[in-house]
């Protein structure tokens, strides 16, 4: 059995060959949920290390099959300030569904431009939208008595971005975007066998070493999935090696929580943290503490360390019905626009034109005049806005509880989008200032989907993610915690 992890970014796009009939209804087919199982606590992190570091680290030590010791030392490297906590993903669910967990940064960028005159940079014409971030997928399997965690995600980042044009390359600001360099970090196990030569084929899973086994009896295995380096030019430019690593626990056998009440009060709290703290607790906690002791460690940060409320909510919902909670502000932005051009006569004259009058054709002399249109600098060059879309931001939380008998398992789905930020695509000359003159808010999307066993009465740490704090970049300083508690 293996753990596979996949680091990669999904962007195709979808068409049928043929459409449904819109006019023919069918019944909906819903598919049943797999029984639940026992509940699950799985933990992904990434840590960016140098490169040199780790290579010296394996010629001494190996590939460990247990990873544990391997993080301990990286964990010390963090302290001594040689090593960044990127990203850390808790996990939290039933054996037999998955919990998937995602923190988004929508990168728009363009990808074709018109000449707009000397002077004046070319004006965007065309734009596309890169996913850049992280995506973990978490889903336990079993295989005879052991039960295996296997995660499966992406990772996409942004490392810079090129004009292509000698104006922009002189008078462009840090931040303005262009045509993108984009890393994509890929990782999956599996094997082509003689009659599958098709390299586009989908791989044939295979077992594999890099596995992590979930049981209360062994809290602290840790499995490194992969180590990622940088290409040569990257490491010449000072990016770290990638370390991925994964444990996780599941209980030994179902624990049902009690029947819950027809009506439900939920609350709804996500919190940021000090990143490089949060990491620390996590290595002291076995992974099956941790759902229900994360809001005690919050709690208890004081001073420089103390977490940042980020958003609350309460409502209440019956216990056989689906319940959806939303509260989002509306943002309304130009997605097109058109020249502010400038028209220069060129040439002016006079010619013989006949014209119909009354239902005759009269004689006569006509002016005419040939026009240069031409962007100008200046404001007089600025873009018009003439096309807009409106974007909902803010907290949407979904929770039903599926009739399953007595063991109440909630179906949780979570989606939080802000604004952070804004990219520059062109910019005009102002008094000397080459001010933003076409831009586009960035949206990041916080989102996660789980089925968990939730202790009423308690707060319950059900996903973490990373926030983002410009154009490309995650802050990796702070870690997103998204609580839950029913009463």
């Amino acid at each position: 059995m293996k753990t596979a992890l996949t680091l990669a970014l999904f962007l195709a796009a979808v068409c049928p060959g043929q459409e449904a009939n819109p006019f023919v209804k069918k019944g909906e087919s819903k598919k049943e949920a797999p029984p639940a199982g026992p509940s699950y606590v799985g933990i992904l992190e990434q840590i960016l290390v140098p490169p040199d570091l780790i290579e010296t680290w394996l010629l001494k030590n190996g590939i460990p099959e247990d990873a544990t010791a391997l993080r301990a030392t990286v964990q010390q490297w963090i302290r001594e300030g040689k090593a960044t906590c990127d990203h850390t993903s808790v996990g939290v669910g039933v054996a037999g569904r998955k919990a998937t967990n995602e923190s988004i940064l929508e990168q728009t960028y363009p990808t074709e431009y018109a000449p707009n005159g000397s002077g004046v940079w070319p004006l965007p014409s065309s734009f596309e939208t890169r996913n850049l971030g992280y995506t973990v997928e978490f889903d336990p399997a079993g295989e005879g008595e052991e039960r295996h965690l296997f995660a499966t995600g992406e990772f996409v980042e942004m490392l810079e971005s090129t004009p292509h044009h000698p104006l922009i390359e002189k008078t462009r600001h840090p931040g303005d975007v262009f045509l993108p360099v984009i890393r994509s970090v890929r990782l999956s196990e599996g094997e082509l066998t003689g009659e599958q030569d098709d390299p586009f084929a989908e791989a044939t899973p295979s077992a594999g070493p890099r596995r992590v086994v979930m049981s209360a009896s062994e809290p602290g295995t840790v499995a490194l999935i992969s180590r990622i380096d940088p290409l040569p030019t990257e490491r010449e430019a000072g990016v770290s090696t990638r370390l991925v690593f994964l444990r996780g626990a599941l209980e030994e056998k179902v624990h049902p929580t009690p029947p819950l009440p027809p009506r439900i009060h939920i609350s709804y709290k996500s919190v940021k943290v000090t990143h490089v703290v949060f990491s620390e607790w996590l290595q002291s906690r076995p992974p099956l503490e941790v759902p229900e002791s994360a809001w005690k460690f919050v709690s208890s940060l004081k001073g420089e360390q103390a977490p940042t409320l980020l958003e609350a909510a309460d409502g209440i919902f019956q216990s056989d019905g689906r319940w959806v909670l939303e509260n989002i502000r509306e943002v309304i932005y130009p997605t097109e626009w058109e020249p502010s051009n400038v028209r220069t006569l060129v040439e002016k004259w006079e010619a013989p034109e006949q014209q119909n009058q009354d239902g005759k054709k009269v004689n006569g002399i006509g002016t005419f005049a040939r026009y240069k249109i031409e962007a100008a600098p200046g404001l007089a060059g600025a873009s018009l806005p003439v096309s807009f879309e409106t974007r909902n931001t803010g907290v949407t939380l979904e929770m039903e509880v599926p009739r399953m008998g007595d063991d109440p398992v909630i179906r949780l789905a979570f989606d939080r989008v802000d604004v952070v930020g804004e990219s520059v695509y062109r910019r005009i000359e102002d008094n000397g200032q080459w001010i933003p003159d076409m831009k586009l808010p960035l949206f990041a999307t916080n989102r996660c989907t789980t089925s968990c066993r939730l202790e009423r009465g308690r707060w319950t740490l059900i996903s973490s993610g990373t926030e983002f704090n410009g154009p490309g970049k995650a802050d990796r300083d702070q870690c997103l915690l998204m609580f839950v508690k029913v009463e």
